[in-house]
Protein backbone atom coordinates (compact mmCIF):
# COMPACT_ATOMS: atom_id res chain seq x y z
CA UNK A 1 0.00 0.00 0.00
CA UNK A 2 3.48 2.13 -0.14
CA UNK A 3 5.25 2.26 -2.73
CA UNK A 4 8.81 2.26 -1.30
CA UNK A 5 10.68 2.78 -4.37
CA UNK A 6 8.97 6.35 -4.74
CA UNK A 7 9.30 6.73 -0.81
CA UNK A 8 13.28 5.97 -0.91
CA UNK A 9 13.83 8.87 -3.52
CA UNK A 10 11.52 11.06 -1.77
CA UNK A 11 13.57 11.80 1.17
CA UNK A 12 16.29 14.17 -0.63
CA UNK A 13 13.20 16.05 -1.22
CA UNK A 14 11.66 16.05 2.54
CA UNK A 15 12.01 20.27 2.35
CA UNK A 16 9.32 20.24 -0.42
CA UNK A 17 6.69 19.36 2.02
CA UNK A 18 6.54 22.01 4.50
CA UNK A 19 4.61 24.99 3.55
CA UNK A 20 5.25 28.61 5.11
CA UNK A 21 1.34 29.15 5.79
CA UNK A 22 -1.65 27.37 6.77
CA UNK A 23 -3.53 28.75 3.69
CA UNK A 24 -0.64 27.15 1.64
CA UNK A 25 -0.09 24.02 3.23
CA UNK A 26 -4.33 23.20 3.35
CA UNK A 27 -4.43 24.55 -0.61
CA UNK A 28 -1.64 21.50 -1.45
CA UNK A 29 -2.97 18.80 0.58
CA UNK A 30 -6.31 19.08 -0.76
CA UNK A 31 -4.67 18.81 -4.28
CA UNK A 32 -3.38 15.87 -2.92
CA UNK A 33 -5.94 13.91 -1.55
CA UNK A 34 -8.39 15.06 -4.67
CA UNK A 35 -5.51 13.06 -6.28
CA UNK A 36 -6.46 10.05 -4.51
CA UNK A 37 -9.93 10.37 -5.23
CA UNK A 38 -10.65 10.74 -1.45
CA UNK A 39 -14.00 12.04 0.16
CA UNK A 40 -13.51 15.08 2.12
CA UNK A 41 -15.18 16.78 4.82
CA UNK A 42 -14.45 20.65 5.63
CA UNK A 43 -15.54 21.65 8.70
CA UNK A 44 -15.54 25.50 9.39
CA UNK A 45 -14.24 26.77 12.74
CA UNK A 46 -13.90 29.66 14.39
CA UNK A 47 -11.05 32.18 12.54
CA UNK A 48 -10.18 34.29 10.94
CA UNK A 49 -6.93 32.98 10.09
CA UNK A 50 -3.46 35.45 10.19
CA UNK A 51 -4.34 36.46 6.42
CA UNK A 52 -8.00 36.58 7.13
CA UNK A 53 -8.73 33.23 5.83
CA UNK A 54 -11.59 31.05 6.99
CA UNK A 55 -10.24 27.55 8.83
CA UNK A 56 -11.21 24.16 8.53
CA UNK A 57 -10.78 20.97 10.38
CA UNK A 58 -10.59 19.20 7.00
CA UNK A 59 -10.51 15.16 6.77
CA UNK A 60 -9.63 12.93 4.13
CA UNK A 61 -10.93 9.10 3.47
CA UNK A 62 -9.56 6.93 1.56
CA UNK A 63 -10.09 3.40 0.32
CA UNK A 64 -12.99 1.45 1.04
CA UNK A 65 -15.66 3.12 2.13
CA UNK A 66 -16.95 -0.73 4.22
CA UNK A 67 -13.67 -1.45 5.46
CA UNK A 68 -13.32 -2.34 9.26
CA UNK A 69 -10.16 -1.41 9.80
CA UNK A 70 -8.85 2.16 10.11
CA UNK A 71 -5.16 3.97 9.62
CA UNK A 72 -6.35 7.38 10.81
CA UNK A 73 -3.37 9.90 10.97
CA UNK A 74 -3.52 13.59 13.22
CA UNK A 75 -1.86 16.47 12.54
CA UNK A 76 -1.74 19.90 14.24
CA UNK A 77 -3.08 19.27 17.58
CA UNK A 78 -0.70 21.81 18.58
CA UNK A 79 -1.19 24.75 15.94
CA UNK A 80 2.15 25.31 15.11
CA UNK A 81 2.99 21.65 15.15
CA UNK A 82 0.26 20.94 12.02
CA UNK A 83 3.54 22.16 9.55
CA UNK A 84 5.55 18.99 10.59
CA UNK A 85 2.03 17.10 10.39
CA UNK A 86 0.75 18.08 7.24
CA UNK A 87 4.40 17.84 5.47
CA UNK A 88 4.14 13.88 7.14
CA UNK A 89 0.82 13.71 5.17
CA UNK A 90 1.80 15.13 1.89
CA UNK A 91 4.67 13.04 2.05
CA UNK A 92 2.28 9.61 2.82
CA UNK A 93 0.02 10.96 0.07
CA UNK A 94 2.43 11.04 -2.52
CA UNK A 95 3.61 7.43 -2.33
CA UNK A 96 0.14 5.75 -0.74
CA UNK A 97 -1.47 3.36 -2.76
CA UNK A 98 -5.41 2.58 -1.70
CA UNK A 99 -6.38 -0.52 -0.60
CA UNK A 100 -9.97 -2.39 -0.19
CA UNK A 101 -8.57 -3.67 3.04
CA UNK A 102 -8.14 -0.37 5.40
CA UNK A 103 -9.67 2.70 5.11
CA UNK A 104 -7.03 6.25 5.66
CA UNK A 105 -8.16 8.83 7.25
CA UNK A 106 -6.33 12.03 7.51
CA UNK A 107 -6.91 14.91 9.54
CA UNK A 108 -4.85 18.18 7.90
CA UNK A 109 -4.70 20.18 11.07
CA UNK A 110 -6.94 19.94 14.15
CA UNK A 111 -6.27 23.52 15.49
CA UNK A 112 -5.83 25.42 11.81
CA UNK A 113 -6.30 28.72 14.26
CA UNK A 114 -3.21 28.17 15.90
CA UNK A 115 -1.36 26.91 12.84
CA UNK A 116 -2.43 29.94 10.91
CA UNK A 117 -1.35 32.24 13.74
CA UNK A 118 1.23 30.10 14.39
CA UNK A 119 0.84 29.62 17.87
CA UNK A 120 0.70 26.49 19.75
CA UNK A 121 -2.94 26.96 21.39
CA UNK A 122 -6.52 27.88 19.85
CA UNK A 123 -7.78 31.82 19.36
CA UNK A 124 -8.83 31.45 23.43
CA UNK A 125 -5.00 29.85 24.43
CA UNK A 126 -6.23 26.51 24.85
CA UNK A 127 -3.95 23.70 24.67
CA UNK A 128 -6.16 21.37 22.67
CA UNK A 129 -4.45 18.28 24.25
CA UNK A 130 -5.06 19.55 27.91
CA UNK A 131 -8.99 20.02 26.84
CA UNK A 132 -10.52 17.13 25.91
CA UNK A 133 -12.60 15.74 29.12
CA UNK A 134 -15.53 13.86 28.19
CA UNK A 135 -16.24 14.61 32.37
CA UNK A 136 -17.62 18.75 32.70
CA UNK A 137 -16.18 18.53 36.42
CA UNK A 138 -12.31 18.16 35.21
CA UNK A 139 -12.46 21.46 33.80
CA UNK A 140 -11.29 23.41 37.10
CA UNK A 141 -7.72 23.36 39.34
CA UNK A 142 -4.11 23.93 38.17
CA UNK A 143 -1.16 22.18 40.70
CA UNK A 144 0.22 23.79 43.07
CA UNK A 145 3.66 24.24 42.02
CA UNK A 146 2.55 25.86 38.82
CA UNK A 147 0.92 28.55 41.02
CA UNK A 148 4.08 29.33 42.35
CA UNK A 149 5.75 29.45 39.62
CA UNK A 150 3.34 31.30 37.58
CA UNK A 151 4.52 35.03 37.71
CA UNK A 152 7.63 32.81 36.71
CA UNK A 153 6.37 31.16 33.52
CA UNK A 154 3.58 33.73 32.65
CA UNK A 155 4.99 37.22 33.29
CA UNK A 156 2.68 40.39 32.46
CA UNK A 157 5.11 41.82 30.02
CA UNK A 158 5.83 41.55 26.52
CA UNK A 159 9.22 39.36 26.43
CA UNK A 160 13.07 40.50 26.69
CA UNK A 161 15.61 39.36 24.50
CA UNK A 162 17.70 38.85 27.28
CA UNK A 163 16.21 38.09 31.32
CA UNK A 164 16.04 35.74 34.29
CA UNK A 165 14.69 32.90 32.47
CA UNK A 166 17.43 30.19 32.81
CA UNK A 167 18.57 31.08 36.38
CA UNK A 168 14.48 31.09 37.77
CA UNK A 169 14.40 27.80 35.69
CA UNK A 170 17.14 25.83 37.78
CA UNK A 171 16.27 27.45 40.80
CA UNK A 172 12.62 25.76 40.60
CA UNK A 173 14.41 22.61 39.72
CA UNK A 174 16.21 22.84 42.65
CA UNK A 175 13.71 23.47 44.72
CA UNK A 176 11.11 20.95 43.58
CA UNK A 177 12.98 18.71 41.37
CA UNK A 178 13.14 18.29 37.74
CA UNK A 179 10.57 15.70 36.65
CA UNK A 180 7.88 17.54 39.38
CA UNK A 181 8.51 21.07 37.40
CA UNK A 182 8.24 19.38 34.38
CA UNK A 183 4.92 17.08 34.81
CA UNK A 184 3.46 20.65 37.10
CA UNK A 185 4.26 22.89 34.42
CA UNK A 186 3.31 20.67 31.27
CA UNK A 187 0.53 18.50 32.69
CA UNK A 188 -2.24 21.05 32.48
CA UNK A 189 -4.10 23.40 34.19
CA UNK A 190 -7.77 25.52 34.09
CA UNK A 191 -7.22 28.63 36.55
CA UNK A 192 -4.39 30.64 34.33
CA UNK A 193 -6.65 32.21 31.53
CA UNK A 194 -3.65 33.68 29.41
CA UNK A 195 -1.05 30.83 30.87
CA UNK A 196 0.78 28.06 29.62
CA UNK A 197 -0.54 25.00 28.97
CA UNK A 198 -4.08 26.21 29.99
CA UNK A 199 -6.90 23.60 29.48
CA UNK A 200 -9.76 25.79 29.20
CA UNK A 201 -13.19 26.01 31.00
CA UNK A 202 -15.16 24.04 29.02
CA UNK A 203 -14.46 21.81 25.54
CA UNK A 204 -13.17 23.86 22.65
CA UNK A 205 -15.10 23.53 19.67
CA UNK A 206 -12.78 21.90 17.49
CA UNK A 207 -13.29 18.42 19.95
CA UNK A 208 -16.62 18.87 19.92
CA UNK A 209 -16.24 18.65 15.98
CA UNK A 210 -14.14 16.13 16.28
CA UNK A 211 -16.39 13.61 18.30
CA UNK A 212 -18.97 14.49 16.27
CA UNK A 213 -16.98 13.23 13.05
CA UNK A 214 -15.95 9.90 14.42
CA UNK A 215 -19.08 9.46 15.85
CA UNK A 216 -20.65 10.31 12.00
CA UNK A 217 -18.28 8.05 10.53
CA UNK A 218 -16.75 5.57 12.48
CA UNK A 219 -19.39 3.52 14.56
CA UNK A 220 -18.45 0.71 11.86
CA UNK A 221 -14.87 -0.03 12.43
CA UNK A 222 -13.42 -2.95 14.46
CA UNK A 223 -9.77 -1.77 14.78
CA UNK A 224 -8.43 1.47 14.50
CA UNK A 225 -4.96 2.84 14.95
CA UNK A 226 -4.59 6.49 15.60
CA UNK A 227 -0.79 8.33 14.78
CA UNK A 228 -0.95 11.79 16.12
CA UNK A 229 1.92 14.04 15.30
CA UNK A 230 4.16 16.08 17.79
CA UNK A 231 7.13 17.78 17.97
CA UNK A 232 9.41 19.38 20.47
CA UNK A 233 10.26 16.29 23.56
CA UNK A 234 13.28 14.31 23.14
CA UNK A 235 16.47 14.21 21.34
CA UNK A 236 16.96 16.42 18.03
CA UNK A 237 15.73 14.40 15.07
CA UNK A 238 14.65 11.18 16.88
CA UNK A 239 10.66 10.06 17.64
CA UNK A 240 9.88 8.87 20.32
CA UNK A 241 6.40 6.87 20.36
CA UNK A 242 3.94 7.32 23.60
CA UNK A 243 0.89 5.08 24.75
CA UNK A 244 -1.50 5.72 27.20
CA UNK A 245 -1.05 1.83 27.76
CA UNK A 246 0.24 0.63 31.09
CA UNK A 247 3.64 -0.83 30.61
CA UNK A 248 2.49 -4.52 31.70
CA UNK A 249 -0.55 -3.88 28.54
CA UNK A 250 -0.19 -7.27 26.75
CA UNK A 251 -0.57 -4.84 23.74
CA UNK A 252 3.03 -3.94 24.24
CA UNK A 253 5.01 -6.31 22.90
CA UNK A 254 3.46 -6.66 20.52
CA UNK A 255 2.85 -3.02 19.42
CA UNK A 256 7.04 -2.68 19.96
CA UNK A 257 7.48 -5.80 17.48
CA UNK A 258 5.25 -4.53 14.70
CA UNK A 259 6.32 -0.70 14.82
CA UNK A 260 10.02 -1.81 15.34
CA UNK A 261 10.31 1.17 17.87
CA UNK A 262 10.15 0.81 21.77
CA UNK A 263 6.67 2.50 23.33
CA UNK A 264 7.00 4.61 25.76
CA UNK A 265 5.19 5.55 28.74
CA UNK A 266 3.69 9.15 29.94
CA UNK A 267 5.71 8.48 33.39
CA UNK A 268 7.80 12.19 33.30
CA UNK A 269 10.62 10.06 35.24
CA UNK A 270 11.32 7.72 32.65
CA UNK A 271 10.43 9.14 29.58
CA UNK A 272 10.82 12.23 27.84
CA UNK A 273 6.83 13.14 28.00
CA UNK A 274 4.68 13.76 31.12
CA UNK A 275 1.23 12.84 32.46
CA UNK A 276 -1.88 14.85 30.93
CA UNK A 277 -5.54 15.23 31.74
CA UNK A 278 -7.46 15.85 28.72
CA UNK A 279 -5.22 14.47 25.96
CA UNK A 280 -6.92 13.38 22.58
CA UNK A 281 -4.91 9.98 22.61
CA UNK A 282 -6.92 9.38 25.96
CA UNK A 283 -10.31 10.72 24.76
CA UNK A 284 -10.58 9.32 21.30
CA UNK A 285 -10.32 5.84 22.31
CA UNK A 286 -12.69 6.00 25.19
CA UNK A 287 -15.47 7.85 22.89
CA UNK A 288 -15.21 4.98 20.27
CA UNK A 289 -14.84 2.27 22.79
CA UNK A 290 -18.50 3.78 24.23
CA UNK A 291 -19.90 4.21 20.42
CA UNK A 292 -18.89 0.71 18.98
CA UNK A 293 -16.90 -1.50 21.34
CA UNK A 294 -13.95 -0.86 19.13
CA UNK A 295 -10.76 -1.87 19.39
CA UNK A 296 -8.85 1.46 18.81
CA UNK A 297 -4.79 2.11 19.70
CA UNK A 298 -3.85 5.42 19.87
CA UNK A 299 -0.04 7.11 19.56
CA UNK A 300 1.54 9.57 19.23
CA UNK A 301 4.85 9.82 17.73
CA UNK A 302 7.07 13.09 18.78
CA UNK A 303 9.78 14.03 17.34
CA UNK A 304 12.88 15.56 19.19
CA UNK A 305 13.81 19.34 18.58
CA UNK A 306 15.76 21.75 21.22
CA UNK A 307 16.51 20.77 24.88
CA UNK A 308 13.42 21.66 27.08
CA UNK A 309 14.93 24.40 28.33
CA UNK A 310 15.19 26.30 25.42
CA UNK A 311 11.12 24.90 24.25
CA UNK A 312 9.92 26.24 27.24
CA UNK A 313 11.94 29.66 26.94
CA UNK A 314 10.48 29.62 23.21
CA UNK A 315 6.93 29.19 24.35
CA UNK A 316 6.48 31.36 27.30
CA UNK A 317 8.15 34.34 25.29
CA UNK A 318 5.39 34.06 22.41
CA UNK A 319 3.38 33.59 24.96
CA UNK A 320 3.90 36.79 26.31
CA UNK A 321 4.52 38.16 22.81
CA UNK A 322 0.80 37.42 22.04
CA UNK A 323 -0.94 38.63 25.06
CA UNK A 324 1.35 41.88 25.96
CA UNK A 325 2.67 42.53 22.99
CA UNK A 326 1.18 42.67 19.27
CA UNK A 327 0.07 40.15 16.71
CA UNK A 328 3.03 40.85 14.46
CA UNK A 329 3.94 36.97 12.80
CA UNK A 330 7.01 38.85 12.26
CA UNK A 331 8.22 39.36 15.68
CA UNK A 332 11.24 37.14 16.96
CA UNK A 333 9.51 35.54 19.32
CA UNK A 334 7.20 34.08 16.58
CA UNK A 335 10.70 32.75 14.32
CA UNK A 336 11.69 31.26 18.05
CA UNK A 337 9.09 29.24 18.47
CA UNK A 338 8.16 27.85 14.76
CA UNK A 339 12.03 27.12 14.50
CA UNK A 340 11.46 25.12 18.18
CA UNK A 341 8.81 22.92 16.60
CA UNK A 342 10.35 22.83 13.46
CA UNK A 343 13.45 22.79 12.57
CA UNK A 344 14.82 24.80 9.25
CA UNK A 345 17.79 21.84 9.87
CA UNK A 346 17.68 19.63 6.33
CA UNK A 347 18.99 16.23 7.85
CA UNK A 348 15.97 17.00 10.58
CA UNK A 349 13.20 17.51 7.83
CA UNK A 350 14.30 14.20 5.97
CA UNK A 351 14.56 12.47 9.27
CA UNK A 352 11.26 13.19 10.63
CA UNK A 353 9.42 12.70 6.94
CA UNK A 354 11.27 9.55 6.61
CA UNK A 355 10.00 8.25 10.11
CA UNK A 356 6.95 9.44 9.75
CA UNK A 357 6.36 7.64 6.33
CA UNK A 358 7.58 4.46 8.18
CA UNK A 359 5.60 4.62 11.14
CA UNK A 360 2.15 4.73 8.65
CA UNK A 361 3.63 2.11 6.60
CA UNK A 362 4.05 -0.04 9.91
CA UNK A 363 0.61 0.62 10.97
CA UNK A 364 -0.54 -0.99 8.27
CA UNK A 365 1.47 -3.81 9.12
CA UNK A 366 -0.40 -3.64 12.57
CA UNK A 367 -3.72 -3.36 11.05
CA UNK A 368 -3.10 -6.09 9.17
Amino acid sequence: MINYERFANLLSEADKFFSESYSESRTRWLTAVDKKDAQTDSILVEGPGSQNEALYLDFATIGGPKSEKILFHVSGTHGIEGYLGAAIQLAILDCLEPSDNITFVFLHCLNPWGMSHKRRVTKENIDLNRNFHLDQSKFKGAPNAYRALDSFLNPKRGPLRVDAFLLQTILAIIRYGYSPVKQAIAGGQHEYEKGLFYGGKSISGNLVFLEKWIRENLSSAKKILGLEVHSGLGPFGYDTLISQLLPTDPKIPNLEKTLAHKISTDDPKESVAFRTSGDVASAVPEIITKLSGSQCDWILQEFGTYNIIKMLSAFRDENMHYHHGCSDLNHWSKKNLFEAFNPANRRWRQFVVGRGMDLFAKGISWLD
